[in-house]
């Protein structure tokens, strides 16, 4: 018998994992409508010929809704649970799940182990190189989440392991998953517009925690150390207690450890900086405790080459390297693109803050920085909170200021695009950014 036969359901938000809830949810036997804020949301043809006329609800006003006929309500990430129609649904004793929730009910059952990493930064290359190292091993694994594929799509009867990135607001809507190995990687201001402090934001992050197997904790976050159970194997980038995780001087120089085992010379990881270091040890951390063959992990550590516009080497011009880290969209990430990459740095950095404390940057950048050179919608509110650090100049756009670090840079230095904002004031996306960054400096 199908698990949700004749089940009335409603599917709200018709993102990419919206849809994959309702492809899903239609396979079993569920009696699914579907909502959206929007009218005609862009992914709904690709479900439009399988819901019924009456079942479309797109664009309809929630006090028009008739919310008590449903059981259960599917929560795209992106509709917060103090939105007017959550609260309804609450009023209207609906339960509220989110796809990670369905995902994790079906995976319970068929009982496959899942691998759960959340954190405000490296979770997609943290998820990306488990999955590497469960392939490299010749598992049938399943990787996505946040990081798409959506969950429900991963769905498999022959899968063997899940590797998922699991952001806040998924996990805000979870309550049965449970991780083989999790892990939260690191906590910095990210999403406080939608959760309003950083003790609720990391409190629901620690829900990855609930019913974990194997808890694993960058020793190096105070924050995450506090939310994390005492039990947890830890990971940071000093050296080790015994059956812990870090770097260490080894003969063959700095090393990943695990205690006095040496895994891994740094020099042979193809990511740079100490922050993809830290990001590297809790993927070993994570696959040792899902029982991922460590040949396999040291294979996928080896050839793993990082993801694109996460740190990511551009070219060296005139003895000058530059990095693209356009994925650096907060304060946290920043800091740790500056702390990871060897002085001198001349900086980049620009956007729309999201309303963030760029004061924390003050001190990375007053070790390790040259100058910073600052650009779009809020330049002035960070070389305002960054003062004394050391010098900034101000551009009118990110070419502008690459420009000027071109001329500014010598050999030995390294010009990073970090720019702890939002891209949305002068790009499309992120994406968008960070390969016009590296168009502009391919050009040079």
């Amino acid at each position: 018998m199908k698990r949700y036969n004749g089940q009335k359901m409603l599917v709200a938000g018709l993102g990419a994992s919206g849809v994959a809830a309702v492809r899903y949810l239609l396979s079993e036997g569920a009696d699914v409508s579907v909502w959206d804020a929007t009218g005609t949301p862009p992914k709904l043809a690709e479900i439009s010929s399988k819901i019924s006329v009456d079942n479309n609800l797109c664009g309809k006003a929630v006090n028009a809704l008739s919310l008590k006929t449903y059981q259960t309500a599917v929560l795209s990430p992106g509709i917060s649970l103090a939105s007017d129609l959550a609260v309804a649904l609450q009023v209207a004793g609906v339960e509220i799940i989110g796809d990670i929730e369905l995902f994790a009910r079906a995976a319970n059952d068929a009982d496959v182990p899942v691998i759960g990493i959340t954190g405000s930064n490296g979770k997609s290359t943290v998820t990306t190189l488990v999955g590497e190292m469960a392939k490299a091993a010749g598992l049938n694994v399943g990787v996505g989440g946040n990081l798409g594929p959506p969950a429900l799509d991963l769905l498999k009867p022959d899968a063997q392991l899940y590797v998922l990135e699991l952001s806040s607001f998924q996990l805000e809507t979870t309550s049965s998953l449970r991780c083989k190995a999790a892990t939260i990687l690191n906590l910095s201001q990210d999403h406080l517009d939608r959760h309003v402090t950083m003790e609720h934001y990391g409190r629901i992050k620690a829900t990855v925690f609930n019913h974990c197997e194997h808890s694993i904790a960058n020793r190096d976050d105070a924050a995450v150390m506090a939310l994390s159970p005492k039990s947890a194997t830890t990971f940071g980038i000093d050296k080790p207690a015994a059956q812990q995780y870090g770097l260490a001087e080894t003969a063959q120089g700095l090393s990943l450890v695990r205690g006095d085992e040496v895994v891994l010379p740094q020099s042979e990881l193809k990511i740079f900086g100490l922050h993809n270091a830290a990001n590297a040890l809790a993927a070993l951390a994570l696959a040792d405790a899902a029982g991922i063959p460590r040949v396999a992990s040291v294979i996928a550590l080896k050839a793993f080459a990082g993801l694109s516009h996460r740190c990511e080497f551009v070219a060296e011009v005139a003895g000058v390297s530059y990095f693209n880290d356009s994925k650096g969209t907060n304060v946290g990430s920043t800091v740790a693109a500056i702390n990871g990459l060897p002085a001198p740095i001349v900086w980049l950095a620009g956007g729309q803050g999201k309303g963030q404390d760029f004061s924390e940057l003050s001190e990375p950048l007053a070790r390790k920085g040259r100058v910073a050179i600052l650009f779009g919608e809020d330049a002035a509110k960070i070389e305002q909170d960054i003062a004394g650090a050391l010098p900034v100049y101000r551009e009118v756009d990110m070419f502008a200021a690459l420009k000027r670090a071109h001329g500014i840079a010598v050999s030995g230095d390294r010009v990073l695009l970090s720019p702890a904002c939002a891209s949305f004031d002068q790009f499309k996306s992120y994406v968008d950014r960070g390969e016009q960054f590296r168009a502009a400096v391919k050009a040079l």
